[in-house]
């Protein structure tokens, strides 16, 4: 059986042991709100959250973390920041970074594929984007890539919930996504499913 090697070779900071502590983190953070059983979890967010919209990103979410996340997404984002060397240092070095953008992954529920479309965006826009607040910035291209990969109906209700926090969320990503230097990017190096595909098994460990 082949065995796929890097192109390049990345020093890696972090033993698949740390990245089961990191998805641990992240689910017992979960867990903590709610059992997350499929027939408590429906009867304590119905008593709880009247809000449709809202009781229906916590059962997604929950979904998500039984089916979906996974030590993989970890370990790809972690991997791909340790080996790009043009990746903020700033970032890099800030406390807790990596469960960080791990948490801001699992809170847009993405799986392996739009992660691997999440770094080629940063790497076609850019890893910092003008006077942007950096976890701003990295939840925009989050949304884009879900919207990239054609998860629509998941970016109108992201957007619904990312917008509770922030009143004027929605109109600063409309601004965005809307930007001539942006769409000038994209349209220079047009994404395809291909181009994902294969930067998803690039970064599969």
């Amino acid at each position: 059986m082949n065995t796929f090697k890097y192109k390049h070779s990345p020093c890696f900071n972090y033993s698949l042991k740390d990245v089961s502590k990191f998805k641990k983190r992240i689910k017992n953070e979960f867990y903590s709100y709610i059992i997350c059983q499929e027939e408590i979890s429906r009867e304590n967010i119905n008593k709880t959250i009247e809000d449709e919209k809202e009781r229906l990103y916590y059962f997604k979410y929950a979904k998500y973390l039984q089916q979906e996340f996974n030590s993989t997404i970890v370990n790809m984002i972690i991997s791909y920041i340790n080996r790009i060397n043009s990746f903020p240092e700033m970032n890099k070095k800030e406390i807790n970074f990596n469960y960080k953008i791990s948490n801001l992954i699992k809170h847009l529920l993405m799986n392996e594929i739009e992660v691997a479309c999440f770094t080629l965006l940063l790497e076609k826009i850019g890893f910092i984007y003008k006077n942007m607040d950096q976890w701003l910035y990295f939840t925009f291209i989050g949304i884009l890539s879900k919207k990239t990969c054609g998860r629509d109906n998941d970016v109108l209700l992201l957007l619904d919930i990312f917008s509770r926090n922030n009143s004027k969320f929605m109109e600063e990503y409309s601004v965005f996504i809307n930007n001539k230097d942006i769409l000038s990017k994209l349209n220079e190096n047009k994404l395809n499913l291909k181009q994902i595909k294969d930067l998803f098994f690039f970064q599969s460990p």
